[in-house]
């Protein structure tokens, strides 16, 4: 029998969010920020969706050894 364990959506990816999107220049740096957040920060960016998918891109790829 195996589990498989799904993380998207949970608390263990929001530090990554934040840092990368800070690194990138989309949002200020300042305090913990959730997914939900961040992704609420982007949307009021030009080319937003974009912007969105390169991020979890990142995170859920090359970042997503930073997972806590």
């Amino acid at each position: 029998m195996r589990i498989g364990i799904d993380f998207d959506n949970t608390i263990v990816y929001s530090d990554i969010f934040t840092k990368q999107a800070c690194r990138l220049g989309w949002i200020k740096a300042g305090g913990k920020k959730t997914k939900q957040e961040v992704r609420d920060m982007i949307k009021k960016l030009p080319d937003e969706e974009m912007k969105w998918k390169k991020l979890q891109g990142l995170v859920y790829g090359k970042f997503i050894t930073e997972a806590s």
